[in-house]
This record gives C-alpha cells, structure tokens and sequence, in this order.
C-alpha cells in the first residue's frame, strides 16, 4: 500500500466514522480496514484501538481479531 493510499484511507475512515456510517457490520469493516492503514504507517496503538473497536462492532468476524494480532506483534 503506497503512502498515498494510506492518507485517503485514513482521511475517508475518519469521516466515515464521524458520520456515523452504516451498521455494525459496515463500521466494523472500515475500523478494520483504518487499522490496517494505521499499523502500516507505524502506528500499533491506534492500530489495535481500531481493531478492538472492530472486534466489538463484529465479534465474530475473524478478520477483525487478526488485526487485533497483528497490531499486538
């Protein structure tokens, strides 16, 4: 993922999640998806912030709970 691409995704998660946007499933897979971007640019707290909020919107999404590991290495 280019640094580029980490900005937008992290600028679009950031006002996804100010609007609201969708349900549990929706706003699990965008914590999801902001996490992954966050742990690429370095940053692990904000990383596993979002993805246990992730695990919380969707418990049992797998997806999410890798994240949780991958941010927890």
């Amino acid at each position: 993922m280019g640094s580029g691409h980490l900005v937008r995704t992290l600028a679009l998660a950031r006002v996804a999640a100010q609007a609201g946007a969708g349900g549990a499933e929706e706003r699990g897979a965008l914590l999801s998806n902001r996490s992954a971007a966050r742990l690429a640019r370095g940053d692990a707290a904000g990383a596993l912030d979002d993805a246990e909020a992730s695990c919380a919107a969707r418990p049992r999404w797998g997806k999410a709970w890798l994240r949780v590991a991958a941010a927890r290495e």
